[in-house]
């Protein structure tokens, strides 16, 4: 105790007492202004003003708003729980613990000396980007689905299949796009076996998601995925049953797309 109040002494009351990223007060505080202005955008925090004194008399930034109240909800969350969260959701996927500790502004520790001779960090850079785009993809896709056409995605069982995604997302950045598309294809297949066992008709309700695979990976052109071959579950004629994961599936990527010169 007597540690901190001869840390505390000097301090002004605007100063960080605990230090999430490496002693960086201001980024510390400019991180909760955006995750607060994030929630409140999303209507998780409600910002309501008490009382103004001014009773709009004065205008632009003296303008006083008198006492500041907010109410948070059951979905609010803070900076903290945001680095807890991402550090989970990347170290389930497959991100090196390096690479975490670099997003997280830690230090190497198990490098030792060494870290002061590796200068690049290109490398956890491209694990962090390809772990961002992954969840933004799912969770923006997830989203599309349920306000537009009403459709949940089984989230659970998509994330078992993240780890495979995140390595073929680090193969080829265009995966991304192929991922997408099957996770859209995976929601109408589930709504198309929901009507199926609804109306009484022949269903197999036994499908589950599978991350694609990379078959040939010179077809993924440098601007984006291109579909070659449909997909077996859309092959829907004769009310076969449907599996999602197909033992014999057909190639993304057939090997008749390349060309082998003599």
């Amino acid at each position: 105790m007597q540690l901190l109040v001869q840390y505390i002494e000097h301090m002004k009351p605007d100063d960080a007492l605990l230090y999430g990223l490496r002693r960086k007060p201001l980024i510390n505080k400019q991180m909760n202004y955006v995750i607060n202005k994030v929630c409140e955008h999303l209507g998780w925090i409600k910002v309501e003003y008490k009382n103004p004194e001014d009773r709009g008399q004065t205008k632009g930034k003296r303008k006083r708003k008198g006492e500041k109240l907010v109410h948070k909800t059951e979905k609010h969350f803070t900076p903290h729980g945001l680095r807890y969260t991402l550090s989970t959701l990347f170290h389930e996927m497959g991100v090196s613990d390096d690479a975490i500790r670099f997003l997280l502004g830690h230090s190497r520790y198990e490098l030792g000396a060494l870290q002061h001779y590796i200068l690049s960090d290109a490398k956890y850079i491209k694990e962090i980007r390809a772990a961002q785009v992954i969840i933004e993809t799912l969770f923006e896709t997830a989203m599309e689905l349920e306000s537009n056409y009403n459709i949940t995605l089984n989230l659970e069982e998509i994330y078992d299949e993240i780890p495979n995604v995140f390595r073929n997302q680090l193969k080829n950045k265009n995966y991304i796009n192929l991922f997408k598309e099957h996770l859209v294809k995976y929601a109408f297949t589930a709504l198309q076996q929901k009507i199926l066992k609804e109306s009484g008709n022949n269903y197999s309700d036994y499908f589950t998601f599978k991350a694609p695979e990379l078959y040939n990976q010179i077809v993924m052109a440098q601007q984006g995925y291109f579909a070659h071959a449909p997909i077996p579950y859309q092959q829907t004629h004769g009310m076969n049953p449907m599996p999602y994961d197909l033992t014999h599936s057909v190639p993304l990527y057939p090997p008749t797309h390349i060309h082998m010169g003599k």
